[in-house]
């Protein structure tokens, strides 16, 4: 908005200067005025009711919907750093507020909007972009314990049948497994394990575990 008002005090003295050189001087006011209408944002007409910073505040993408527990709106990009291909952390900060917020990315097919390469351009250039993030939930398992042996776990626990297949092992990443509990919720783990843990697919156990929780981008797009 700094830069209009500017344009416009711009465009007024040059009119008000007259004098011997009309064709130059009606040319620079043209210009001036050109340029000053192209920085004028398209949301311009209602700046009457709503400054800039509101209409920032209040912004939202119209081709996305929200969904349960989704976080969003506009937000600077300060980096974007690798955390073991394909996943990566984003840090940017609210042009709104004062809170920074650190996101976790899965760069293949994580999040809408922008593709990867897109998303690293944007913070090359330090866009300023429309955010939406949610909480991710990673529990990552401690000791499984199958039915009818000696319990030697502690803390938070679930019991079910135990889902593990071979394609899901991951390799360099860590791999995932379920326990599907009675009344057919699949809850998910994360970790390294070995082929030695499919002999107990099927089989009832209680799966001790610890959570980890985290910003998780979903959705990435220009402010207009």
């Amino acid at each position: 908005m700094k830069k209009i008002t500017l344009l416009l005090a711009t465009a007024v003295m040059l009119q008000a200067c007259g004098g011997g050189n009309g064709t130059n001087e009606s040319e620079s006011v043209a210009e001036a005025e050109e340029q000053m209408f192209d920085e004028i944002p398209d949301h311009a007409e209602d700046e009457m009711g709503m400054s800039y910073d509101e209409y920032l505040a209040t912004y939202k993408d119209k081709n996305y919907t929200l969904k349960d527990g989704e976080k969003d709106g506009v937000y600077g990009l300060i980096s974007l750093e690798d955390g073991g291909y394909p996943s990566a952390t984003l840090t940017a900060a609210s042009v709104t507020t004062d809170d920074t917020v650190s996101l976790y990315v899965m760069l293949e097919g994580g999040f809408s909007g922008y593709t990867s390469q897109e998303l690293q351009n944007a913070v090359n250039n330090t866009h300023q972009v429309y955010l939406v993030y949610a909480n991710k939930v990673e529990r990552y398992p401690g000791p499984t314990i199958k039915h009818g042996d000696k319990d030697i776990g502690e803390g938070k626990s679930v019991t079910g049948v135990l889902e593990v297949h071979a394609e899901d092992m991951g390799g360099d990443l860590p791999g995932h497994f379920y326990v599907v509990k009675d009344d057919g919720t699949r809850v998910e783990f994360t970790d390294f394990w070995e082929e030695d843990f499919l002999k107990m697919n099927g089989k009832k156990v209680k799966q001790y575990y610890h959570e980890h929780h985290s910003n998780e981008l979903k959705h990435m797009s220009t402010v207009e």
